[in-house]
């Protein structure tokens, strides 16, 4: 009797999770912390982005499956995925999601969307889910899930548009990544700026950036800015005593990719002020997570930046 008024009550709260997920149009900074590493209190990049109904998955960070279900959604209602980049804080959680989902009997495939190697990353991740497809719930003669019914993975490239229902998305390659434009790299390559244009507003997510004026440019005209934040000093103290073992070539090299390919408190100020984006809403949060303080670092943004700065929570919504 105990045991099934535990499960009423939870069946009962996530209805009221999931009726509140799929009221209106929304974003939920589902995880906010900067990776690799995992801290207690902030899971992994990861946003939920709702637009008429649909439940989309913007970057799928360790934790996504938990977070996701703590912000009324299964993961069999996912629609669809956009990734940013291929950093291992930006997809750790989709191998969790896809063999979830093995188990859990999706209507439709979860369309996944991200730079060039999505396609090849998602066809070896299903590839690793074989045997658990083949297996299933272990019951001789039921239906074998394929490939096909879990995911259809699309790669995208800077500049890329795709019409869908109820929102229009673009895509701008980045200054995460520093490869000459003329080198293979530069196109084999590439993390993206996402925007979603939608009925009632429109919203900029930088993705992983570094100092912007290509990405600045592409959030002109959105309501809301979603940007990443990268506090350099307390980030590298944490790894020298993390990891003592670095060379100081190897350090350097990590010094340069912090200040370069992410956005301090004032290279992110400069990005937001030239966008003229009245909102931002600052995730991705790199920093000693031991000594983060909010509201000094809204007040550092704040003093080249003459929006709303909110910085995120995991499960914020808006």
């Amino acid at each position: 009797m105990r045991f099934s008024s535990l499960f009423a009550a939870s069946c009962a709260a996530f209805a009221a999770l999931a009726s509140m997920a799929m009221a209106e149009n929304s974003f939920t900074t589902l995880g906010t912390q900067a990776g690799p590493i995992p801290i207690p209190g902030r899971s992994q990049p990861a946003n939920l982005l709702v637009v008429d109904g649909t439940q989309n998955l913007i970057d799928v960070g360790d934790n996504a499956a938990h977070q996701l279900f703590k912000a009324g959604v299964l993961t069999r209602q996912l629609d669809r995925i956009f990734i940013s980049h291929l950093h291992g804080d930006h997809i750790g959680g989709l191998f969790a999601i896809l063999a979830l989902s093995v188990q859990t009997n999706p209507e439709n495939p979860i369309q996944i969307y991200g730079p060039p190697g999505t396609e090849e990353m998602v066809t070896g991740l299903l590839a690793a889910l074989k045997p658990a497809m083949e297996a299933g719930y272990g019951s001789p003669g039921a239906p074998e899930l394929g490939p096909e019914d879990l995911a259809v993975a699309h790669d995208l490239h800077g500049g890329d548009r795709l019409e869908l229902p109820g929102m229009t998305v673009s895509t701008a390659a980045n200054t995460h990544y520093s490869f000459a434009p003329d080198s293979p790299e530069h196109d084999k390559f590439q993390s993206l700026s996402l925007r979603f244009d939608m009925a009632d507003r429109s919203i900029l997510y930088t993705g992983d950036t570094g100092p912007s004026d290509e990405v600045a440019a592409f959030a002109k005209g959105a309501d809301l800015l979603v940007a990443e934040v990268f506090e350099v000093e307390p980030t590298l103290a944490l790894v020298k005593a993390q990891a003592p073992n670095l060379t100081p070539e190897q350090l350097g090299h990590l010094e340069s990719h912090f200040r370069e390919h992410h956005l301090t408190p004032e290279a992110l100020a400069k990005l937001a002020s030239a966008s003229d984006t009245p909102k931002l809403v600052v995730t991705h949060i790199g920093t000693d997570h031991r000594h983060l303080d909010p509201t000094k670092l809204a007040a550092e943004i704040a003093a080249g930046y003459s929006g709303e700065v909110t910085i995120a929570n995991d499960l914020d919504r808006f």
